[in-house]
């Protein structure tokens, strides 16, 4: 799913940020921003390393990984462990709250939203005082496609 927000909107979070962090403004950063904005969806370093190739445009894996981590630092990516040792992104600035529905035998990742847990949410905070600052709720399973195919 493509943002629902401007590209030069987030770019300008993005040189706000590396100009607090004291980071230069590389054209690579932005070459990977372009990318992952117009590609949309959820994305793990190594398949956005090879787009990015693909595309004609050398960056060092070491690049993405670093581009990644400071995208997520700056508020515009969110990191997700679906399995171990496997981080997934996505965006995450303007982002409405939504949850993961991830499938254990495919890997496919769908986005839902159900608003009884921000209900939820608040109750908590209510209950415990707790200030929760995000969330992320994700459910395992086997998609309808994996499961027609078992049966079969």
């Amino acid at each position: 799913m493509k943002p629902n927000f401007d590209f030069e909107e987030v770019k300008q979070v993005v040189i706000d940020c590396l100009r607090k962090k004291g980071l230069r403004r590389t054209p690579e950063r932005f070459q990977i921003l372009r990318h992952i904005y117009e590609r949309g969806g959820h994305f793990d370093a190594d398949t956005l390393y090879v787009e990015l190739r693909n595309k004609g445009i050398n960056v060092s894996r070491a690049t993405v990984y670093n581009t990644l981590d400071l995208f997520t630092k700056c508020g515009i990516l969110t990191s997700h462990f679906f399995t171990p040792h496997h981080i997934v992104y996505d965006f995450s600035y303007k982002a409405k709250q939504h949850e993961h529905l991830y499938c254990e035998v495919c890997g496919k990742i769908e986005e839902f939203c159900d608003p009884r847990l921000s209900i939820i949410e608040e109750d908590v905070q209510k209950l415990t005082g707790f200030k929760v600052t995000k969330r992320s709720v994700v459910f395992r399973g086997i998609c309808p496609e994996c499961q027609r195919k078992i049966k079969d």
